[in-house]
């Protein structure tokens, strides 16, 4: 019996396969009527009057569909197994209608009623609207990228770079508040002589700070992000072993440094002077304070770059940014309001102890979650040989272990020290040229500029890990549309500082006291230079992560030589004035030359439309507006009010109209729907 059988279904498969299938198989009725042309015209929608050259020969198009044998009907029936095609459709759905089969499916409910279970009780139209902000789905896909495809902004990361970039900004803002309350609780509660040695004396000690971490910050960064980015985190720890300990080592030895010869330091940065309530012994202590927190210091900023490398913003923002910042100028009003000049260093420094703990306290939690993960996610060893499709990995920059650790840190490590020289020197030869009077003077009147550089730090550190895994895997694109988008949200934060700095200067120094007025002409001098340098955005941060450290400390050499070289040759002649012009200089340098060198070597700009679109809005809210109401209607206090307010009313208005043009929305929007990252 089982053979017959057999015998039958091999007859079947040999004379007839589609019968048999249709038998043997649960398939639904095939009608292949649905392939023949209307009678009046042929399949390509011509007149059936027309001849057709592709007919077959055996009839009308009609039956060339079934091969010119038969008409459709018997061809339907040899496909459904002779049987029409309600039968064969009740055997598929099990002897059931079509209606009760569907019911049975979506749990004897309407295909509406599941449908609204499906999307929360609303209608399809609102929860697609719902999803994408209110906007049609065309207005979501073009809104969010600048009228360019959503796929390189989601693998760019530009979202998570704004999120972190946001978070990051609101701890820069409360750092910009207190550094800048603590420089006006200094200049109104103490002589410009006491004034100018604190700030000579704290400006030296960020140098010295600079020098002591050996610039392991920035390699902390590079190299978690790019190993996460590899799939080799096993690999952090011992990075972070040989990291640590020389940071260590090179910051006790600074501060041992600084100790032991804190009194002839303390002659050579005040020139020499004991007057205004200054001595020599006073500056010698304060050195002492400072030289004790100089290790803690140092740690910090390694531990806190170690952080976000693995892209968390958090401990920056909350440790350095609010933590320490803050804890600054509470110990400075503490000494103002208890009438201490001797109190101002050691309460400035005492928050770095904390910074440092706390700092250490985060990284070994986050460490910690990131070894939770699943094995799976997180493979020995990068992967040698990527398969087609994948990224070619890059190690020509410094390979993931100790000896290339260093040697990428090294030059990056001298290129830090370059660009805090660049920053804080001028303050120290000012104080050891001119006096503390003079240090005071220039200080004050370049803290709001200062206080615009925050913002520029800020957006770094949350794009700094991003470019260096685009970077590391050869996404160029990806990196170019981070580093434009970054840029545009630059010059919407500091534009508009530096802009009305170099329109209202003089009346803005009157928040030191009036004797600061001197120092309208640095203000002017050093906004102007900051405009160029904030349209550039992060120039040298993009440099780094492409793994070019080395170039970077050329530039910064170069920069810190013609600061130098310009502050020693102008400063004894002209004074502040010649300070902020070597420090402009240096700007230029430390900016522009590295534009060039990404544009050639790396292939990436910062000149996208986001740019163009936030270069326009800023100049017209900020510098024609003011301008106009002050040469149409006067230089009075009422007039340049109302005209401020209408520029921030005219920057409101366009920021909301070019949100998407300038990727706003991703600072407060949903996570990327491609996850580029290993989290």
């Amino acid at each position: 019996m089982e053979r017959s059988t057999s015998a039958l279904g091999r007859q079947q498969r040999e004379g007839d396969p589609l019968s048999y299938l249709a038998e043997t198989l649960p398939l639904p009725a095939i009608d292949l009527a649905m392939f023949d042309a209307p009678p009046e015209t042929d399949t390509d929608g011509r007149p059936s009057s027309e001849p057709d050259q592709y007919a077959r020969p055996g009839g009308p198009t009609q039956r060339g569909v079934t091969g010119g044998r038969r008409p459709p009907e018997p061809t339907q029936r040899r496909v459904t197994g002779g049987r029409p095609p309600e039968q064969t459709q009740r055997r598929v759905t099990g002897g059931r209608p079509p209606e009760q089969t569907q019911r049975r499916d979506t749990g004897d409910r309407p295909p509406e009623q599941t449908q609204r279970r499906v999307t929360g009780g609303r209608p399809p139209e609102q929860t697609q609207r719902r999803d994408t902000g209110d906007r049609p789905p065309e207005q979501t896909q073009r809104g969010d990228t600048g009228g360019r495809p959503p796929e390189p902004i989601q693998r760019a990361g530009i979202a998570r770079v704004a999120r972190g970039g946001a978070a990051n900004l609101g701890g820069a803002l409360l750092s910009a508040i207190a550094s800048l309350g603590l420089v006006v609780v200094v200049t109104q509660n103490f002589s410009r002589s006491i004034a100018g040695a604190f700030f000579v004396a704290m400006s030296f000690f960020l140098i010295v700070e600079a020098v002591a971490n050996l610039g392991a910050y920035n390699g902390t960064i590079y190299f978690i992000a790019r190993l996460r980015a590899l799939h080799a985190d096993r690999r952090i720890p011992a990075i972070m072993r040989a990291t640590v300990f020389p940071v260590l080592i090179s910051s006790v030895a600074g501060a041992l440094a600084v100790f032991v010869f804190a009194h002839p330091l303390a002659r050579l940065l005040t020139d020499g002077q004991s007057a205004g309530g200054v001595s020599i012994r006073a500056v010698a202590a304060a050195l002492r304070a400072l030289a004790v927190a100089l290790p803690s210091a140092a740690l910090a900023d390694t531990l806190l770059g170690a952080t976000r490398g693995y892209h968390d913003m958090a401990p920056t923002v909350f440790v350095d940014r609010i933590g320490r910042s803050g804890l600054q100028a509470i110990g400075v009003i503490a000494a103002a309001l208890a009438g201490s000049s001797a109190l101002l260093a050691p309460l400035w420094a005492l928050p770095y102890l904390g910074a440092s703990a706390a700092a250490l306290f985060w990284l070994r939690r986050i460490m910690r979650r990131h070894v939770r993960q699943p094995a799976a996610r997180r493979p020995d060893r990068p992967v040698r040989h990527p398969a087609a499709g994948q990224p070619v990995v890059d190690n020509k920059h410094g390979k993931p272990n100790a000896k290339g650790f260093w040697r990428f840190t090294g030059p990056r490590s001298l290129a830090s020290v370059a660009q805090i020289v660049i920053q804080r020197l001028d303050i120290v030869l000012v104080g050891v040229l001119k006096g503390p009077v003079d240090a005071a003077l220039y200080t004050a009147a370049t803290r709001f500029l200062v206080a615009g550089q925050l913002g520029n730090a800020a957006i770094s550190m949350a794009a700094q890990p991003q470019l260096a895994k685009l970077f590391a895997v050869g996404d160029r694109a990806g990196a170019n549309a981070v580093y434009q988008a970054s840029t545009g949200w630059l010059i919407l934060l500091a534009w508009p500082l530096y802009l009305l700095v170099a329109i209202f200067g003089p009346d803005v120094l009157l928040i030191f006291g009036r004797s600061y007025h001197a120092g309208a002409t640095v203000m002017l001098i050093l906004a102007l230079a900051m405009l160029v340098a904030t349209a550039c955005g992060q120039v040298d941060t993009v440099l780094v992560t492409t793994g070019r450290s080395s170039w970077s400390l050329y530039n910064g050499l170069a920069a810190m030589s013609v600061n130098v070289g310009v502050d020693l040759a102008l400063i004894p002649r002209i004074g502040i004035t010649g300070a902020a012009i070597g420090w402009a200089a240096a700007i230029g340098i430390t900016n522009l030359i590295p534009l060039v060198q990404v544009a050639l070597a790396a292939r990436v700009h910062p000149f996208g439309s986001g740019t163009a679109a936030a270069l326009l809005l800023t100049t017209l809210s900020f510098a024609i507006i003011p301008l106009t109401a002050r040469i149409l209607v006067g230089d009075t206090v009422t007039v340049t009010v109302t005209a401020i307010g209408i520029g921030c009313a005219v920057m409101a208005a366009g920021t909301w109209a070019l949100r998407w043009t300038l990727q706003l929305p991703l600072i407060g929007g949903p996570a990327p729907v491609v996850r580029f990252d290993n989290d």
